[in-house]
């Protein structure tokens, strides 16, 4: 049986923390001892847009080891999300929670305006 907590960490390849995940699931009502199959399919999507919407305010790159000693270079471990990827993870939580009448992500754009 899968948990929630095991299903949100599954949904995409960042660690995400214990606590983020533990106040998402307050947020929704749901607890972490639950199982995935107890979920609707609602709960199930709008924890999808949650974990997409927490890792578009996450650094673009973290947790990344880099060793380097003349011309030989190791990197290790760690993620990169370019600016690319957190806007298309926008777009999907957002159209997630379209869907089930719920708040959308706000946008934050810069706009230069010529006087």
């Amino acid at each position: 049986m899968v948990t929630v907590v095991q299903y949100m960490k599954g949904i995409i390849g960042v660690n995400i923390p214990d606590d983020t995940i533990s106040v998402i699931l307050d947020n929704r009502g749901i607890l972490e001892s639950e199982t995935i199959s107890a979920l609707t399919v609602e709960q199930k999507d709008l924890l999808r847009a949650d974990i997409y919407s927490y890792c578009t305010t996450i650094p673009s790159t973290s947790g990344v080891v880099d060793d380097s000693d003349g011309d030989w270079r190791h990197r290790e471990g760690g993620i990169q999300l370019s600016e690319q990827d957190k806007r298309r993870m926008e777009r999907i939580a957002n159209a997630i929670y379209r869907k089930y009448g719920e708040t959308v992500m706000a946008s934050s754009s810069i706009r230069i305006v010529r006087l």
